[in-house]
């Protein structure tokens, strides 16, 4: 592959998120790209220290909340064809709109950091609702 070749294939994405027909491009982004960049809020940091120094992590419904922001940084910040942004728009993904399981796995993928394990990992599917 050559430069250009690379570069077009950074600019539509590394790997794609199926969202059942909407294809989401990543490109290769780390917790450690975006804190070189300066692009990690500074409320944040202690958090993406916790993620970066810890080994793999098992969070509780109370700890992932924390981490939440985190993930959503970094989606944000990976996706590149259509790009994700805080609220949806006519060009844009909402991150909402991405089921946070999706994002998790997307997080993993793309953090090189300790896989993020949500409580109740082995559930298949959203419970329904009473």
């Amino acid at each position: 592959m050559d430069l250009q070749a690379w570069r077009e294939q950074r600019a539509q994405g590394e790997f794609v998120l199926d969202l059942g027909g909407l294809e989401i491009g990543f490109r290769r982004l780390g917790m450690l790209d975006l804190a070189a960049a300066g692009e990690i809020p500074a409320p944040l940091t202690g958090q993406v220290q916790e993620l970066i120094d810890k080994g793999q992590m098992r969070l509780d419904v109370a700890e992932f909340s924390k981490y939440a922001e985190v993930v959503n940084l970094v989606i944000s910040k990976a996706a590149v064809n259509p790009p994700v942004t805080p609220e949806p728009t006519d060009e844009t993904v909402g991150i909402e709109e991405i089921p946070m399981l999706d994002r998790i796995a997307v997080f993993n993928k793309l953090s090189g950091a300790a896989p993020l394990r949500p409580f109740r990992a082995e559930q298949e599917a959203p419970m329904e609702g009473a």
